[in-house]
């Protein structure tokens, strides 16, 4: 390590100091003088500027020091004199975070490529937004020697919020689900009320309580999936932690639940209100998609693949409001002038059901959505997503494109020639809530006509995530199609789920 000392040679690993001075600001410059200009401070540098020896602002010529440098100036408080206690206990947590455990902040991260990343700086700064929830002080803290930064980051996690066990020195197991909230990557456009949910179970199993008298769940547990629930194969979130507790308590496989896990407004069930009433409606319709869930694993034959199709017909039934006509057509108005509203059948129950009447009652809904035309014909905004095209290998002239359908009658057409539901999705769409694109080959005929060929048709959220893939019978994608899909996520920066 080179000497804090201003530099007599202008020369430091073959970088002159005019040639620095143009690949870095003044910052850097100053930093060079000291001997410090590389990729990777030593821990001197941070436990200097901890100290006010220097400035603390010279940390912000790295990525992960902006990020420290704009948790300290943010910090703000009427009382200077609280104010100052905040910015003090923050400096003394990153020093001594910097004297045992460098590598969390300047560690290089291997799912990063190797390269410097900020995200464990992130979880650190997530630790230090709940000090008012510690039990110990970090000065305490003294990992464990020889580990990497996942383990270290754990003991920090049990040190400052998880208690000892009664008359030992050890801390209370908690599975590995309980950590989701300190684990995942909060990235901008996660759910807030997920972020809530996850950051609730947790605080809650460290105070050694069930997981059933979560305050404010909206699902009702029983003791076997509570504990189905804290002990998945892997950490997941709490949400579909729980569609697969309840999917295998029931005696379902994993590709039945993460079939269920798919389906959105299941998931949408799940959370954490203080409000009864609203607590309470949530628990009668999760309880009521526990009995689809039955109806699948008592008949084996409707397959995962069917899922879908199965739910989105029981909630369009069963849950979605459409607006009343009498005989003639005419919309129906209550006394304050607003239109009447209402599902189509209130009552649907799966009890006495079979499979094949199900399925029938679903084809004749595709096909009425297939021909229905909406009076209002509703455009859509749209995501303003680019165009794309690609040429189909093996084909001459024909190329693969994906194009956004804007408005409820091209979604009438699609659902008819796919012969699957995306018609009703006409009313989220309008407002925004989803995108509907479809796949599929053309080839230029005569000046303004294509012959098409239709593949799959796509559902993306306006988080830019591909929720939903689905082909002709909601059939699943073929590895050419997936692959074409594939290549249009990575051009648009699209995330696909499903």
């Amino acid at each position: 390590m080179q000497s804090s000392h201003v530099q007599t040679t202008p020369r430091k690993n073959g970088i002159d100091l005019e040639t620095a001075t143009k690949r870095a600001g003044a910052e850097d410059i100053y930093l060079f003088k000291l001997g410090w200009f590389s990729r990777r401070l030593p821990p001197e540098v941070i436990s200097q500027a901890c100290r006010g020896e220097i400035p603390f602002e010279l940390l912000s010529t790295r990525s992960w020091g902006r990020k420290l440098c704009e948790y300290l100036f943010s910090i703000r408080d009427r009382d200077q004199k609280i104010r100052a206690e905040k910015q003090a206990m923050f400096l003394a947590f990153v020093d001594h975070i910097n004297s045992h455990a460098h590598k969390l902040l300047l560690g290089r991260d291997k799912a990063q490529g190797g390269r410097s990343s900020v995200l464990w700086v992130d979880k650190l700064l997530r630790i230090l937004h709940h000090r008012d929830r510690w039990i110990r002080p970090i000065e305490e803290w003294r990992p464990p020697p020889k580990t990497g930064k996942s383990v270290l980051y754990r003991t920090l996690i049990n040190h400052l919020f998880v208690p000892y066990k009664k008359g030992t020195q050890e801390h209370f197991r908690l599975p590995e689900n309980a950590y989701f909230y300190w684990d995942w990557d909060w990235r901008p456009g996660r759910p807030y009320w997920t972020q809530e949910l996850e950051k609730a179970r947790f605080f809650h199993l460290a105070a050694g309580k069930d997981l059933r008298s979560l305050p404010g769940l909206s699902v009702r547990l029983t003791r076997r999936q509570a504990h189905l629930v804290m002990n998945t194969p892997e950490p997941l979130p709490l949400k579909i932690a729980i569609i697969h507790a309840c999917v295998r308590d029931l005696g379902g496989n994993r590709a039945l639940a993460e079939e269920f896990a798919k389906v959105w407004w299941l998931k949408n069930l799940i959370t954490i209100t203080d409000d009864p009433e609203k607590r309470e409606r949530r628990a009668r319709e999760f309880a009521f998609w526990v009995t689809v869930m039955r109806f699948f694993v008592q008949h084996r034959e409707l397959g995962p693949d069917r899922v879908r199709e199965v739910c989105d017909y029981i909630k369009h039934v069963k849950f979605d409001c459409e607006v009343q006509r009498d005989a003639a057509g005419n919309i129906l108005y209550d006394s304050e002038g607003e239109p009447l509203r209402a599902a189509p059948q209130p009552d649907f129950s799966m009890k006495g059901r079979s499979p094949r009447a199900l399925l029938r009652r679903i084809a004749l809904w595709h096909e009425e959505l297939g021909r229905k035309r909406d009076d209002e014909k509703l455009i859509f905004s749209g995501s303003k997503l680019p165009s794309f095209r690609l040429p189909v290998e093996e084909k001459p002239g024909w190329f693969w494109r994906v194009r956004e359908l804007l408005s409820s009658q091209d979604l009438a057409i699609e659902g008819q020639k796919m012969h699957h539901c995306v018609y009703s999705y006409a009313d989220r769409a309008a407002q925004g809530a989803c995108h509907i694109f479809t796949l599929e080959e053309y080839r230029r005929v005569e000046d303004g006509w294509d012959e098409v060929i239709k593949h799959l048709t796509i559902e993306v959220t306006p988080k830019r995530e591909i929720v939903q893939i689905r082909g002709k019978y909601n059939a699943r994608p073929t590895r050419e199609e997936r692959a074409v899909l594939k290549e249009w996520a990575r051009k648009l920066s699209l995330e696909i789920r499903d």
